[in-house]
């Protein structure tokens, strides 16, 4: 059993937020990751947006949580723009902006990686070094897109990321392609991007276990999915390919491939 699965299905586990509670939660953790981080106040970083901010209104967010304590350890947002969503300026366009990012904005839907934090006080695991658990957690909130490009198809996936996080990314074949010069933003940072077929393909080998096991768990109990749906004006339940992925995991049980919950009327 692999690092990621056991920590991923044991020690930790993913909730979709879809209430004002676990929002509260979310800026909660964010405040408290990002003065750990950057060494500043809560309300600087308030100031700053970074806590809260309209774009979260059209992103599924995540929490991720230590099972024995119930702790809020991590937390990742995927903002989508849409036909229906308010804005299709992806939050890092605040930041940095060139031909190239328009160049890859033309089909929508497509969604931006951001907002990730992960606590810098983790649980002991003595099975395992500290910054082996580090390491893998941070890979691991990339479940959150994997999980919910299967759910909800965009076209492109975008990031804006410190150079540190894309090199372990890459080590586990999450291979996005930088498209834009450095800029400095809390750090040094570049824009990245990558398609959906590509990133799902790619992350298969390392992350299509997990991906399942949460999969199989929304198929048996979907109403945290759905009242997140019901309550994002931008979304409809038509959107989600929820039935889709429960009818191929039926249907070839442990023997189902990637392609068959892809399925072949997404040809992005």
């Amino acid at each position: 059993m692999s690092i990621l699965y056991s920590l991923l299905s044991e020690a930790y586990e993913f909730h979709l937020v879809s209430d004002s509670d676990a929002y509260e939660r979310v800026c909660r953790l964010r405040a408290k990751v990002f003065m750990q981080k950057y060494g500043i106040s809560r309300h600087a970083i308030q100031s700053e947006g970074l806590v809260a901010d309209k774009n979260d209104e059209q992103s599924f967010i995540y929490l991720l949580i230590h099972r024995e304590t119930q702790t809020d350890v991590g937390t990742v947002r995927l903002f989508f723009a849409n036909k229906k969503t308010p804005s299709i300026k992806l939050p890092l366009q605040h930041i940095v902006d060139n031909p190239t990012i328009h160049s890859h904005l033309h089909t929508l839907p497509y969604m931006e990686v951001s907002r990730g934090a992960l606590d810098y006080e983790l649980p002991h695991h003595p099975q395992h070094s500290a910054l082996k658990v580090r390491t893998t957690l941070t890979y691991g909130l990339m479940l959150a897109t994997r999980l919910t490009l299967l759910l909800y198809p965009v076209h492109t996936v975008f990031a804006l990321m410190e150079l540190p996080l894309h090199r372990i990314l890459a080590r586990q074949k999450v291979n996005f392609t930088r498209i834009s010069e450095s800029i400095y933003a809390n750090g040094t940072r570049n824009a990245y991007t990558t398609s959906y077929r590509k990133l799902l393909e790619e992350t298969e080998a390392t992350m299509g276990r997990i991906t399942r096991y949460y999969l199989k768990r929304l198929c048996k109990d979907p109403s945290g999915l759905w009242r997140f749906v019901d309550n994002n004006p931008y979304l409809e339940r038509d959107d989600i390919r929820l039935e889709a992925l429960c009818n191929a995991l039926e249907r070839y049980g442990d023997n189902v491939t990637l392609a068959n919950l892809m399925g072949s009327g997404l040809n992005f």
